[in-house]
């Protein structure tokens, strides 16, 4: 069933079912990281090199090769492509960038027929570019960051419609300066982010309800306005009903902060700091049986940490304990009851590796490239198994699965050492 389909999966299927020629060239090659599905098709940017007069355009797929076309030629004036981008489902369409070649990157939308892909409105007028970024869906409705050419990178907001496209609010009303929200995330019925009103707060937390009046500064989480210093919120993540971050106060120490979503003192605070030398520096935050898994450096090097907020206490997982260093664990994807990531241990080699929660629980699941990084990235459930993207050394970066015990390579689809 396409609606099951993410990342490793689509990328299987576009690059052997859509056909290869020989030696490995794909003909319509995928461009874009997510691949959304929209009434059983998927939605993606490609070029084919068989027509030289299309560059790279928006094109649809049934997962067959007859089923898989272009949907619309966007920027017909040139055969250099739209480049369609930041693909997202919103209330029954596909929301993406696009530049025509008349009107620079805009917003469009498409609900897979070349009569229903257009641009929704020319945000940044003329040629230039307001380059639309940061989407998220609130209330049935796309929410995105965008430049008009008069306001810098504002929050805005759109129901498919060029009337129903506006900014909401100018935040940083400095001419020409931005606010640039960033991190958006929906908690108990608001959209909350991380923006710069262009005053000595510096870059800190808003929300909004999606009205001007509504999007207001939630907290100013670092106070220190003399050197007009941000707290720079990022990572949101919720657990049993609290809204988990990472921000920088006025002691200058980046640490795990919590709020509840309610104004005032006492509701928003620093829950936990993993580095009493310094700053935490906690990211990569995953909610993982009840707990929040998340990566900090406790001074000895970025490891994977488990945060119980019921007990308000943290464990390191401890990757390697052999020395010091950075182990950087990312690309946390839950499967089988574990947690599976790409993590570098002690020898410096980057793996697959998996945990239960616990110290005894975490491990390496397969070496995949013996004498070097096979460097995992890309992880998806799909149909029972865990795809992912992996260098064993020998045959490039290829598509690879595990059921959790060992690993495998699924095919090489570039044949020979090309990925």
């Amino acid at each position: 069933i396409l609606s099951g389909f993410l990342y490793a999966a689509v990328m299987f299927i576009l690059m052997t079912v859509v056909s290869c020629d020989e030696g490995g060239s794909d003909k319509k090659s995928p461009f874009n990281s997510y691949v959304p599905v929209l009434n059983g098709k998927l939605f993606y940017a490609a070029e084919d090199p068989d027509n030289a007069a299309y560059g790279r355009e928006l094109w649809t797929s049934d997962g067959t090769s007859d089923g898989t076309a272009m949907v619309k030629n966007i920027n017909a004036s040139s055969n250099e492509g739209s480049y369609p981008g930041y693909f997202i489902v919103c209330n029954g369409k596909v929301f993406f960038t696009a530049d025509d070649g008349e009107n620079g990157n805009e917003l469009w939308v498409s609900d897979g027929t070349e009569n229903g892909t257009r641009m929704v409105m020319d945000i940044y007028p003329g040629t230039g570019a307001s380059v639309p970024y940061n989407f998220v869906v609130f209330k049935n409705k796309l929410y995105f960051v965008a430049n008009d050419g008069t306001s810098g990178a504002e929050l805005w907001v759109s129901d498919g419609i060029e009337t129903g496209t506006f900014m909401v609010k100018n935040i940083n009303e400095t001419a020409g300066d931005p606010s640039q929200p960033d991190h958006f995330t929906v908690y108990r019925g608001k959209l909350y982010f991380a923006a710069d009103d262009g005053t000595t707060n510096g870059v800190e937390l808003w929300v909004s309800d999606g009205t001007a009046n509504g999007t207001t500064l939630f907290c100013n989480i670092n106070a220190n306005t003399a050197d007009n210093v941000s707290s720079s919120p990022a990572g949101f993540t919720e657990l049993d009903g609290k809204l988990y971050f990472a921000a920088t106060d006025s002691s200058g120490d980046r640490e795990l902060w919590v709020t509840d979503g309610v104004a005032g003192d006492g509701h928003t605070y620093m829950v936990k700091g993993f580095n009493s030398a310094g700053s935490g520096n906690p990211d990569n935050l995953k909610v993982f049986d009840g707990k929040l898994c998340l990566t900090a450096d406790d001074g000895n090097g970025n490891e994977l940490w488990v945060y119980d907020a019921d007990k308000n206490t943290a464990v390191n997982l401890d990757i390697n304990t052999a020395d010091d260093g950075d182990r950087d664990p990312s690309g946390f994807t839950e499967f089988n009851d574990r947690l599976y990531f790409a993590a570098t241990d002690g020898g410096g080699d980057r793996e697959l590796w998996c945990t239960d929660g616990t110290v005894s629980g975490t491990f390496p699941v397969a070496n995949i490239y013996d004498s070097g990084s096979s460097s995992p990235d890309f992880l998806t459930v799909y149909d029972g198994a865990l795809y992912f993207a992996a260098d064993d050394g020998a045959n490039g970066v290829e598509l690879w699965a595990t059921d959790g015990d060992s690993a495998s390579r699924v095919k090489d689809i570039y044949t020979g050492s090309g990925s």
